[in-house]
């Protein structure tokens, strides 16, 4: 009896370290495998939990999580109510790094074109296209292109050819002389008659803007908009006459492009200063043509000036605007939940491909990033 006795409890004991080895082995594997805490920078972020703001932290982690399994994946932020309560860098991105934009550029250029009129550079927007270029005028110009406005540059409605990766993008880009070429291209259409995305139409604003101010477009950005800001500008490309580029080029840390989406989530406002009208964030961010693109989980894809606008299709029905570029580098403002999201990926990939991916991230913000909202 008293054997039996012994082997009852040694075989107790053995059952209860083992169970307290599954427990622990079962905690361990549950912790999660990536952080989301942002880090504390002296560069003017206040840090907040999620939870503080009205966010699930397990649900931004299991979202960081998906994320950091993606190859192109680099960045993902998250900010709300002005605090940065979520940030995660993948596949060797960092926080103090600034990588390739795309056509974000061109939401930065929109809103250096709003602070150009703003300053009395320029008019207005019902201003003409060729008065700033006498030197093409040579007699021979196509007469629809003296009827384009910079309203029309700007909403992508200046009747330019649906920029690709075809003959015409390549002789654009490998040309002497990136502005001569796009005044001497026929029109796809008159203008204001239909939409097409046209990087040479936001080029053709970066050239005015420089010729208005008497400053190179990135210096023009660097004072009027990134030092206000407190954020900086390490590169933005040029064309053969030393113009920015006007529909990308710019490389930014994604708490810089956080920054410039928080500016617009409070209509231009940066620490009681203006930076840009209200009233010109409105106009920009207001949906003027329907987009017929595959958008996944954000319907109703309309483009703006220079930005883009649609709804969130689950976790609720928010309008958001956003600045996207190829592959998925997004800001997504979403006005309704006083948030920005920001994500950045690898843009090393095809015209098509480009935009399967951004669909992609589409869905990841819109499905994984809302969930976490409660």
């Amino acid at each position: 009896m008293k054997r039996r006795r012994r082997i009852h409890k040694k075989s107790c004991r053995l059952l209860l370290a083992t169970t307290a080895m599954i427990m622990v082995s079962s905690c361990s594997f549950s912790e999660p495998s990536i952080s989301i805490t942002p880090l504390h920078l002296a560069d003017g972020w206040q840090i907040s939990t999620p939870e503080e703001q009205g966010l699930s932290s397990d649900a931004l982690v299991r979202a960081f999580e998906k994320a950091s399994q993606w190859s192109f994946m680099y960045s993902t932020l998250v900010v709300r109510n002005g605090f940065l309560l979520a940030e995660g860098y993948f596949n060797g991105a960092a926080v103090d790094q600034a990588r390739y934009v795309a056509s974000v550029t061109k939401s930065f250029l929109s809103a250096m074109m709003g602070i150009a009129v703003h300053e009395g550079f320029i008019a207005d927007m019902s201003q003409k296209m060729m008065s700033f270029f006498p030197e093409y005028d040579q007699g021979n110009v196509e007469p629809a292109k003296f009827d384009i406005t910079l309203r029309h540059l700007l909403q992508m409605r200046a009747g330019y050819w649906h920029d690709s990766n075809d003959a015409r993008w390549q002789a654009w880009v490998n040309s002497p002389d990136w502005i001569e070429y796009m005044i001497r291209l026929p029109l796809e259409n008159p203008p204001d008659l239909a939409w097409n995305y046209s990087s040479g139409s936001a080029h053709i604003l970066s050239a005015i803007l420089t010729k208005t101010t008497g400053m190179k477009a990135e210096d023009f950005a660097r004072q009027y908009l990134f030092a206000p800001l407190a954020i900086e500008l390490p590169r933005w490309d040029r064309d053969p006459q030393g113009y920015n580029y006007g529909g990308w080029g710019m490389y930014l840390s994604p708490r810089a492009m956080a920054r410039f989406g928080l500016l617009y989530l409070n209509r231009g406002r940066y620490e009681g200063q203006q930076l840009i009208p209200a009233a010109w964030v409105d106009e920009t961010t207001t949906p003027r043509s329907i987009v017929t693109w595959p958008s996944g989980l954000i319907r109703n894809l309309q483009y703006a000036s220079l930005w883009w606008t649609g709804q969130t299709a689950v976790n609720g029905q928010y309008s958001l605007f956003m600045a996207q570029g190829h592959g998925g580098q997004n800001i997504v403002v979403i006005p309704g939940l006083n948030m920005v999201v920001v994500t950045t990926t690898n843009p090393d990939l095809s015209f098509e491909d480009s935009w399967t991916q951004s669909v992609k991230i589409f869905n990841f913000i819109v499905l994984d990033i809302l969930s976490a909202v409660q």
